[in-house]
Formats: C-alpha cells, structure tokens, sequence
C-alpha cells in the first residue's frame, strides 16, 4: 500500500532537514555565521534557519499549529547555535509528523488562511492545504540546495589552504634575497 501525499511530504521534509543539519554539524559557530564574500549569500546558520521558517510559515502556520517544547511555544528568532537550530528542528518536525500523520489527501484540498507576510498583512486570499505543502517542500528543497553549495564551498577552501601549506616551505626556512631576484630576473629574459 502506498502511503498518502501527505506522509511523503512529511517523509520528504525530515529528510531534508536532517540532510541540513548533517551538513552544519560538527562546524564552529564562527563558520556558522560566517557570510560568504558572495552578493546576496547567508551564511550556513541564516539558511538552516530560513528552512526552518519555511516549514513553520508554509506548513504550521496555515494548520494553526507552531513549535513547542513542553507546552512552551518555541520562538524562531531566539536561535542563536546549532544545539539551538537542532532542538527547535526536532520539536517542528514532531509537529509536522503530528498534523501530517492525521490530515488525509482528501483534507488537503481544504482552504486555509494563506500565510502573509509582515508587508502584506491585509490580503487574506485562502489556498488549498495542499499548495502549502509544496510550497513549503519546494522551499527547504531549495534552501538545503544552497546549503549544500555553501558547504561544498568551504571544504573546497580548506583542502585548497592544507594543499598550500603542504607546498609551502616552512616559516623558518629563509630564501635568500638574490635567489628570490635572480629567479625572477630570468623570468623576464624568458619573455
């Protein structure tokens, strides 16, 4: 038996956000925060909690449902580290596992109130459930895409600095000036 729409979804969004959390952990939180020298780049934190948000906003939200950890209504702009990113991931997925499990492919043609952004606080269109599912999968798709990149990014800096170092000579070795000239003379020469 093939399990509902829903279930998938819910199957596809953990997967996708244990994914983001594999690809942060174990990183200093100095990296974590770190923003790239990339024009409309976030660092690895920004984005793992912008995938976050798009579950909450486009899943949760709509549902009337909203993080908590022992009754405590969990709070999105008070993560400030990974352990912090990682507890508040756990606690929503439990959430969308809780609503998801319940919420037949029939109920997701359902209207709900669609999720507004703080500018556009007076449209009160209404979607189907099930548009806010994929939108909310099409977001942490993308958003794990990114992290994936600015991942890849820094361990292709670090093998690049280690490959440099060990080609490096050592600090303590001195080349001696008239080397350094003479080499660079004869390049010239060469030209």
């Amino acid at each position: 038996m093939e399990a509902s729409e829903t279930k998938q979804i819910a199957t596809m969004l953990e997967r996708i956000g244990w994914n983001a959390l594999l690809h942060c952990e174990g990183l200093p939180e100095s990296v974590l925060h770190w923003p790239p020298p990339m024009p409309y780049a976030s660092s690895l934190f920004s984005l793992t909690v912008q995938l976050l948000e798009g579950m909450e906003w486009w899943l949760l939200r709509p549902l009337g449902l909203h993080p908590t950890l022992d009754g405590q209504e969990l709070s999105i702009s008070s993560l400030q580290t990974f352990t912090d990113i990682k507890n508040y991931y756990i606690q929503c997925i439990r959430e969308v596992y809780s609503v998801l499990d319940t919420l037949s492919d029939l109920d997701t043609q359902l209207y709900v109130k669609a999720p507004l952004s703080p500018t556009d606080r007076e449209r009160a269109s209404r979607i189907p459930v099930r548009m806010c599912l994929l939108f909310a999968l099409e977001r942490c798709a993308v958003l794990l895409g990114q992290i994936q990149l600015l991942r890849q990014f820094f361990d292709d800096g670090e093998r690049i600095l280690q490959e440099i170092n060990e080609t490096q000579p050592e600090l303590d070795e001195t080349i001696p000036l008239s080397e350094i000239t003479a080499n660079s003379s004869s390049l010239f020469l060469q030209s």
